[in-house]
């Protein structure tokens, strides 16, 4: 077994299991008597050791599987044990994935102030020490697999057990295309204990990894060579065998899958007891497959998107059906009612979104699709070899979320949350940010605008969903208790005061940016830029594109927005066909469409995509399958969402008319209204419920006129 497969496994032990762990390693390892004293009155030590007269040694062994403060009890537990027991040598033992330096500033740490010889072990040593020893099936053994084991033979799907078994997952591996194939014939060995012949076992690896016949003499090469290394050995009639030592490493490979397939399922379960509806390991096989499904079409879809050279028809084994069969399973087999089932869907994914099951299934199976390649350096459109040789253009649909994270911490929801994490990836990447003069000027139009929403009564609940960030921000931080400057205009504030000085629009958009860049350059680290002074004539091929683009898919945006766009798309086209590499990642996707029809020679993409990318190329201990948990929106945020993109736009043209009791009264009746005609599922709703806001406001006598505040229409579409 890898390295990395068992660290992450160790890292999510409970504890009984690791104190089973601990155990074999104090023992087996470093041949101590080692003895479990946990207890209130442990002194500090959770393991005690004899030597060999039985006396107790004047040694510590601190177990722990806490996931916070880890330092600190470290370095308190050692001090508890040298206060109370005389110790001279101090054992940490601990499932928090610790890197290397900072276990040995621990370790220096306690040495240094305490006068004890310390030794810090975390997932990464205790995995490395199980291999090593060839302690792995023991440790698998006594922490309860042998009853897993017992349940006969897994009815799940063979190619899911596959592609958790591979080895390809490790950061050490190094040729991972030979890996794949390597595995791949072993794996298939591994269902054919009575042996197979060459042309058997070539046939059953082309069938696991869906690839051409014309990786025959491939295969047939990597069989000779795993022979010459003794993995496999040919017996009696031309017939192939798996040697001992790898047929017992792939049974503990496929017992690792079913421990975490337990994990997964007792997870599950939880979230069906509030609404007490059973749960068997069962119901999680059939689970995991549809879920697996669901990441990997889009984790596919997303290397797709990027022109990466996919091995032919690997995609067409995932489907997007997987949300379908699974709502379907939970109404039909385990009665959930139907206004419970979207509820239980989202929280099942986002379990397993971070799941080591789901996660090593998912990128084992880019991996083979890449035929072993690395996801960057395979994804033509990307040109780069490395994150840090991009230069990021940040957009308004992102750079008004994270305006707001610099001053107040707290969640919104996904869409805004999301969009703060990229550009904190994009900087723990090492890749500059530049924020365009044009679209600061939009993110003051967007802070000017704001203002309309003081003294109206709203309902925080459906606020959170504005398309403007400032408000969303002010009622997600209101309902979650964050305290927050006094009254409203005092929030506002705090990102320029000038908010509060009202002067001629144009010179109060100017003071804003003013502040607003200080925000963004001082506090964000982000560099100014200007955009060069192109002339109409060159911009008029984009120009004219992004126009059909707008009026096809009945899509508003003001002229100067349109522009903005347009000239930041024609900057990134030609600095990118120069030999540059250029991203922007935004939420706006008439402004991804668009680069698209043109061949934009950058990168143009949502945070989503973006950071999948990021965690599709990164170790398997890092990532966290965010676009799993945005693959399913909850209905209740959906019908939230609309009532909000209502009182946005009643707002931009009539706050005046918030205060008239009539007209809210006319207001709750048309949302009411809409709420009922308009399914936030279908393709054109969102041009829909504009275009009937529209109608409510022309009713009620209000002039729908291109106001100078056109510079605040920032667009953030439903995320497809």
């Amino acid at each position: 077994m890898d390295k990395e497969t068992l660290s992450n496994h160790i890292a999510s032990l409970g504890k009984r299991d690791f104190e089973i762990t601990c155990r074999i390693v104090l023992n087996k390892v470093f041949d101590l008597d080692a003895i479990n004293v946990d207890g209130a009155y442990d002194g500090g030590s959770d393991f005690i050791a004899l030597d060999g007269e039985g006396k107790r040694t004047k040694v510590a062994y601190q177990i722990t599987t806490q996931k916070t403060d880890i330092k600190n009890k470290a370095y308190k537990d050692a001090k508890k044990s040298i206060d109370k027991l005389g110790t001279n040598r101090y054992y940490f033992i601990c499932t928090y994935k610790l890197s290397e330096e900072e276990a040995r500033k621990l370790e220096n740490e306690i040495e240094s102030n305490l006068d004890v010889r310390a030794y810090v072990y975390y997932p990464s040593v205790i995995s490395g020490l199980l291999i090593e020893n060839d302690l792995v099936k023991e440790f698998l053994d006594e922490t309860g697999f042998p009853d897993l084991r017992s349940t006969g033979k897994s009815s799940v799907d063979y190619r899911q057990r596959v592609l958790h078994s591979y080895t390809l997952l490790s950061s050490d591996a190094k040729n991972l295309k030979e890996q794949i194939y390597d595995d791949s014939i072993m794996l298939a060995m591994s269902e054919h204990p009575e042996g197979l012949n060459k042309d058997d076992i070539v046939s059953n690896t082309i069938d696991i990894l869906r690839i051409s016949s014309t990786k025959e003499d491939k295969l047939a090469g990597r069989i000779d060579s795993l022979l010459s290394k003794s993995k496999i050995y040919k017996g009696e009639n031309s017939l192939y065998f798996l040697s001992k030592d790898v047929a017992e490493e792939i049974s503990n490979r496929q017992t690792l899958y079913e421990r975490e397939l337990e994990l997964l399922s007792s997870a599950q379960s939880d979230i069906l007891q509030d609404i007490q509806i059973g749960w068997t390991i069962e119901d999680a096989r059939k689970v995991a497959c549809w879920i697996a499904n669901i990441c990997l079409s889009k984790q596919i879809s997303t290397l797709e998107k990027v022109d990466a050279p996919l091995a032919k028809d690997f995609g067409k084994a995932f489907d997007n059906g997987g949300i379908k069969e699974l709502k379907n399973y939970l109404t039909k087999n385990k009665k959930v009612p139907s206004d419970k089932v979207d509820d239980i869907i989202e929280k099942f994914l986002s379990i397993a979104s971070v799941q080591p099951l789901i996660k090593k299934i998912s990128r084992a199976c880019v991996y083979v699709a890449l035929e072993g390649k690395n996801p960057i350096t395979s994804c033509r459109a990307l040109g780069v070899s490395r994150w840090c040789d991009f230069d990021m253009i940040i957009e308004p649909t992102i750079a008004i979320p994270l305006l707001c994270s610099y001053m107040f911490k707290g969640k919104v929801n996904r869409t805004y949350d999301n969009a703060i994490k990229s550009a904190h990836l994009a900087d723990e990447l090492g890749i500059p940010q530049y924020i365009p003069q044009q679209y600061i000027k939009e993110c003051a139009g967007h802070l000017h605008m704001a203002r309309k929403y003081n003294d109206i009564v709203l309902d925080p609940n459906e606020m959170v969903f504005s398309n403007n960030a400032f408000v969303s921000y002010y009622y997600s931080l209101k309902l979650q208790g964050v305290e927050l400057p006094g009254t409203y205009m005092d929030f506002l504030a705090t990102f320029s005061p000038s908010i509060k000085i009202e002067k001629e629009y144009k010179a109060w958009i100017r003071s804003l940016m003013t502040d607003l860049q200080s925000h963004f350059t001082r506090t964000g680290g982000m560099t100014y830029m200007d955009f060069p002074r192109y002339d109409a004539a060159e911009l008029k091929e984009i120009e004219d594109t992004y126009s059909v683009y707008l009026e096809t898919n009945s899509i508003e945006k003001s002229h100067k927005l349109l522009m903005n766009d347009v000239t930041a798309l024609k900057f990134i086209d030609e600095k990118s066909s120069q030999g540059e590499n250029w991203m922007m990642i935004t939420y706006d996707n008439s402004l991804i469409g668009v680069s698209k029809q043109c061949r934009n020679h950058g990168w143009i993409t949502t945070p989503y995509d973006f950071i999948e990318m990021v965690d599709i190329s990164r170790p398997l201990s890092e990532t966290e399958l965010t676009s799993l948990v945005h693959s399913v929106a909850h209905y209740s945020e959906s019908t939230l969402s609309v009532g909000a993109r209502i009182i946005d736009k009643i707002i931009s043209y009539a706050s005046d008319k918030m205060q008239d009791w009539e007209f809210q009264q006319e207001l709750t009746k048309f949302k009411e209204e809409m709420l009922q005609k308009v399914s936030p599922k279908s393709k054109n709703y969102l041009s829909e419920i504009d275009k009937r806001t529209d109608e409510f406001l022309t009713k009620h006598g209000v002039e729908l006129s291109d106001a100078e505040e056109a510079d605040a229409d920032v667009e953030i579409e439903a995320v497809k």
